[in-house]
């Protein structure tokens, strides 16, 4: 009797401890995804943070454990950020949130989309891309890649990070392009800009050794070339539709020059995190 017990219990235990961890480790992982998911809204409605304003330090705070952030929270203004301890990570929206609000709503209007299925009236506020923020990122899933990019053109002017830099200055960064000086990530411009009159994308160093001065010429690096090629194998892997960005498979080192705006939109259309991934490669 005693050893028929000893045997239920020593085959009942591997599988009561199976169970348990089956029931602990997915929350764990709920958690961490729903604050990347928050944090993936923020970034591309142009919250401001308490982390700071770069998808680097907005994404990277996730992974200090040291800093402990448990919990992402939406307030109306920033105002209200005393109310959270160190362990939040609060997001308020800001001037250029409004800019975003603006060009769904357009869309809406224009394309006549639905929005009762999301729990949303015409036009949306910005309450609702707080205290409602689920059925405004659900309703801004539901819509197309190319869609998204145009609505998301405060987020792609990069003026909520680089406030000094036109969209090209900071394609240029994450897509690693060198300059003549050779610096391949130009945070500071190799030029006085007062005396640049043209940026411009060429294929090599030697093309781009053909301009003056006062036009500052950038070409792809090494590195850029890893990143299509990381690129191209995301698009292939998860079946990405390229019509609606003007591109064909695979995209090229010539696509990433000379239809620059395009790739810009692919990445963009992501997210911020799947971007960083994919301009960060190992």
């Amino acid at each position: 009797m005693k050893n028929s017990v000893l045997r239920s219990v020593s085959f009942l235990l591997p599988l009561l401890i199976l169970f348990s961890c089956e029931f602990v480790k997915p929350e764990v992982k709920q958690e961490d995804s729903q604050m990347k998911t928050k944090l993936n809204y923020a970034f591309y409605m142009c919250f401001e943070t308490t982390v700071g304003l770069s998808s680097y330090t907005i994404f990277n705070a996730l992974e200090d454990k040291e800093a402990g952030y448990t919990e992402v929270a939406f307030v109306p203004s920033e105002d209200e950020v005393s109310n959270y301890d160190d362990s939040v990570i609060v997001c308020w929206p800001c001037d250029l949130t409004e800019d975003v609000l603006t060009n769904l709503n357009s869309h809406i209007q224009f394309q006549k989309v639905n929005t009762a299925p999301f729990g949303l009236e015409y036009p949306i506020m910005l309450d609702d891309a707080v205290g409602n923020w689920e059925s405004v990122s659900q309703l801004l899933d539901s819509l197309s890649a190319g869609a998204r990019a145009n609505i998301y053109k405060p987020y792609s002017t990069e003026r909520h990070f680089y406030s000094d830099r036109e969209p090209k200055d900071y394609y240029a960064i994450y897509m690693r392009f060198q300059w003549i000086e050779g610096d391949y990530q130009p945070y500071i411009r190799p030029h006085n800009p007062e005396e640049i009159k043209n940026f411009i994308f060429v294929i090599s160093n030697e093309e781009a050794t053909n301009f003056q001065d006062h036009i500052l010429a950038g070409w792809p690096s090494e590195y850029t070339k890893t990143i299509i090629s990381g690129l191209n194998t995301y698009i292939q892997d998860n079946r990405i539709d390229l019509e609606p960005f003007y591109l064909e498979y695979p995209v090229t080192i010539s696509d990433a020059v000379e239809r620059w705006e395009f790739v810009d939109n692919l990445l963009k259309s992501f997210g911020p995190l799947q971007k960083w991934v994919l301009t960060n490669p190992n």
